[in-house]
């Protein structure tokens, strides 16, 4: 026989019969006050919930200390690096000093910087020593294309260098068709240097006679003169 079970006022009862051979003998009877069980159950939430607080707190408070000291400094690291990329200054230097890996990472960048500046001072000066030569200077590629010139060869000539870096050396150059050109390169290419005589022409039209001294270099894959 399946026993009966109810529910009132914060109460369980169970009833079961007690039978012998179908005859009834008599009743089991049992209740029992839910009241210590309700107060129990209500404790463990309790109890629960704040385990579930001081675990929410506890993860706030490793990810703000994990950002501090992960986070917030690479973030500076990049604001750097924006700096210098924005400012083209690599005399800047990121400043945070450190002994772990972010510090090793923020020692590599600023050796980078180093570096850079050293290259950009490199190039500055051999740039100003191109820019302040007394004799005209171009860089003309294999194409025959004006790549580069200095102060000396836009005064020479009446252009602006933004011109010229627009213009082939046969629009300067009255002798030096392209077929000229190439047979020239191919003679430059044999010896690295030749010296010649041609003629010029500046904007105004005038031509005028130059001596041209040529050099083959080769940079990074391609060829200059």
């Amino acid at each position: 026989l399946v026993p009966r079970f109810t529910f009132r006022k914060g109460i369980a009862e169970v009833v079961q019969p007690i039978r012998l051979n179908d005859e009834a003998l008599g009743w089991v009877y049992l209740t029992a006050d839910l009241q210590g069980l309700k107060s129990h159950l209500l404790i463990y939430g309790v109890i629960c919930a704040l385990i579930l607080m001081g675990t929410a707190a506890l993860a706030y408070l490793f990810s703000s200390r994990l950002q501090r000291r992960i986070s917030v400094p690479i973030l500076d690291l990049v604001g750097t690096m924006e700096a210098v990329s924005r400012s083209q200054d690599y005399a800047l230097r990121h400043e945070e000093q450190r002994d772990d890996e972010i510090g090793t990472l923020i020692d590599g960048f600023n050796a980078m910087l180093a570096q850079l500046q050293a290259r950009d001072r490199d190039l500055r000066l051999t740039q100003f020593a191109m820019d302040s030569c007394s004799d005209a200077a171009y860089f003309i590629d294999g194409q025959g294309r004006i790549t580069y010139a200095n102060h000396a060869a836009c005064d020479a000539l009446g252009y602006r260098q933004e011109e010229l870096l627009q213009m082939a050396i046969t629009q300067i150059d009255n002798e030096f068709s392209d077929q000229e050109r190439r047979a020239f390169r191919e003679a430059l290419e044999a010896k690295q240097s030749l010296q010649m005589e041609s003629m010029h022409r500046r904007k105004n039209g005038d031509c005028f006679p130059v001596e041209v001294s040529a050099n083959l270099l080769t940079f990074e894959g391609y060829q200059y003169n």
